[in-house]
Formats: structure tokens, sequence, C-alpha cells
């Protein structure tokens, strides 16, 4: 879906990380629409070859786990970790420093100057366009609060529109029960502080499946930049979802426990090199946020902002059950909503 729309965006987006910072992308040589393409297989992006293994493939266990994804190898060691995670950090930490005054896609000008062009094409997006046959009004947005009540009403939509997603009168009034409720959530989870910006760049396919290293796990390029945009600031400060390679959506509902068990662990280390980090660069640079990004990471998996934040970006997991997915129920939907002390990030693993 998209495909000329995610072409410019993904074009400008690696244009401007390669002028504007030190993080590896493919030099762009050549890209066109359809009608440019000569071979008529539509859009296309002409790069230069970047050498090494995906991270994903160096940091998986042999075997798929019992739904067929890929895990993270439970005997990697927590150096190798650290090597990874200090070269992620960075990378976060420098896209950080880039301010944007609207949500949106990039574009860049005849001049080389860019600016935010059009509607934030996300992953999620595309596929309630793609699978529920969801089209919506696109537009760039000035705040946090209208993004999130937008993609809040574009699930209520999509549950009008896709009847073949409902099971039973029973799982109708639940999932309409769901979306209602995140809805009548967001006010609580945009941040006050940076509800109006700045917006920070932001990738739906920032993952090991995308990032290329060499064999002593030096990063050597980053692919895959098409569902990046300005995004609300909050966003960055989420805790990285791939530390598991499987990402939360599709955590199963009888492991659940182990894998948040293992998840915070890992995470534990990765805010660990971040703080770090965020301190060398400091000295180094004399650039310094306030409240850091680590901190303002770790509140967001503390206060369980983590996880709404999920929800948003991957509805068709999130918000509705899938048998094999993260189970987010409407009770704990609206206790998470409330900002409920007693409710823990455990209890979001509790089956409706």
């Amino acid at each position: 879906m998209f495909a000329e729309q995610k072409v410019r965006a993904e074009v400008a987006t690696m244009r401007f990380i390669a002028e504007k910072t030190d993080i590896p992308v493919p030099t762009v040589i050549a890209y066109g629409m359809a009608d440019d393409n000569p071979t008529g297989l539509g859009p296309f992006i002409i790069t230069t070859f970047i050498n090494g293994t995906l991270l994903g493939e160096m940091l998986k266990a042999d075997s798929v786990d019992e739904q067929g994804d890929k895990v993270l190898r439970s005997d990697m060691p927590d150096s190798t970790l650290e090597v990874v995670y200090r070269q992620i950090a960075d990378i976060i930490l420098e896209l950080a420093e880039h301010d944007f005054d609207q949500i949106g896609s990039l574009s860049v000008h005849d001049d080389d100057t860019w600016s935010i062009g059009s509607a934030p094409l996300t992953l999620n997006s595309n596929e309630l366009a793609r699978c529920g046959n969801v089209h919506v009004e696109s537009r760039v947005y000035s705040t946090t609060s209208d993004y999130l009540l937008d993609i809040a009403e574009q699930n209520i939509l999509h549950l009008e529109q896709q009847r073949n997603r409902i099971s039973s009168s029973s799982d109708a009034r639940r999932k309409y029960t769901a979306r209602h409720l995140f809805r009548a959530a967001v006010p609580s989870f945009v941040s006050r502080r940076y509800n109006q910006g700045p917006f920070k760049l932001f990738c739906d396919g920032f993952r090991p499946g995308n990032i290329l290293v060499d064999d002593s796990f030096k990063i050597t390029g980053i692919i895959d930049w098409e569902w990046c945009y300005a995004a609300p600031f909050q966003f960055t400060y989420s805790p990285p979802r791939w530390l598991l390679l499987k990402e939360p959506a599709y955590w199963n509902s009888n492991s659940d426990y182990d894998l948040l068990d293992t998840y915070l662990s890992k995470l534990e280390i990765f805010l660990r090199v971040l703080g770090e980090q965020e301190h060398h660069r400091k000295s180094v640079t004399s650039h310094s946020a306030d409240p850091s990004l680590s901190s303002l990471m770790r509140r967001s998996i503390t206060d369980n902002t983590f996880w709404f934040h999920e929800a948003a970006r991957d509805s068709f997991h999130l918000i509705d059950y899938t048998g094999r997915g993260l189970i987010c129920s409407a009770m704990v939907l609206y206790a998470i909503g409330r900002r409920d002390p007693t409710v823990s990030a455990r209890q979001i693993f509790t089956k409706a």
C-alpha cells in the first residue's frame, strides 16, 4: 500500500540521516515513481550495497519457538548484548537531537532542505488499509493528543468496516469496549510537556532484522527506513520492543510471565548502557537532555505508558486478542488508563 508515498518518505529520510548524522545508511543513487520505471514494476530505490550480516540472524536462537517465531538466544552473553546496545543507544540519542514541529513523514525539496510534507506513514496504518480496508484522510499533526486520538478513531473505524474481524456478539462487544476505552485513555497518556513537540524521527521498522553488523557485532549499516516519520517524542523514550527479537504483540499468553521477566532483565542492561552513553555524550559535546532519555524510558515501563504505546503502534494485536498475541483486555486497559497504582505490568498479561 502507498508505494509511491513510501518511496518518497524513505528517500527523504535516508538523505536526511546521511547528511545530518553519523548513522550508517545506504547512499541513494537513484529513485523514481511507477511512471519512471521502464520495467513496469512500480516505484523503486537504488542504493549502495552495505556488507554485513543481519543482527537478528546473529542474535537468534538456533530453533524457533512453539509459535514459529525467532527468539533471542538464551545463552547470548550480556557482554555481547552490551556491545550491541551501546551502538544502538548512540543511534537513538543521535536521532533524538533533531527536532520537528509537526508529526508526519519527511519530504526533501530541490534545494536539499527537508520539511514534514505528508501524513505519518506507519506500519500500523499501512496494515489497517491493506488488511482492514480502512482508509482515512491523511494529514500532519501539531500535537501528540490529536495524533493519538486519530489512531483511536482509526481503530474504531476498523471495527465498523471490517466485519469479518468479528467472530461473535460477545467478541464484538469486547472489541467495541476496548476501542472506546483506548480512546478514553488517550488524555492520561499524553505527555503535557511534549504534547506540542518537539517531535523526533522514529522508525517502526528499527529492529535487529534491519541492522547489519560485522563478525565483531559492529554496526555497518541500517536499512529499511520506509516506516520512519517525525513522531511524538514519547515514542522515542518508550523502551525498545525488540530486545527479545519477538515483540510483545506476539508474546504467547501461556509463557508471558517468563518473557516479561526476561524482557525486563534485558531492558535493565539497555537502560544502564543508555545512561552511560548519555553521560559520555554530555562530557564530549556538552549536549544533554533534562530529563534524560534513560530516565524517561525507565518511567515509561514503570507507569505502563510503554504498553499504551505498543497498543497505539500495533492495534491489530494489542487491542484485539487474536489467540496468540498479547492480551490487552478492556478491564486492564481501563485500569491502566486511570493510572491505578495497584495495576502492575504483570496484570497486563492476565487473560480476560
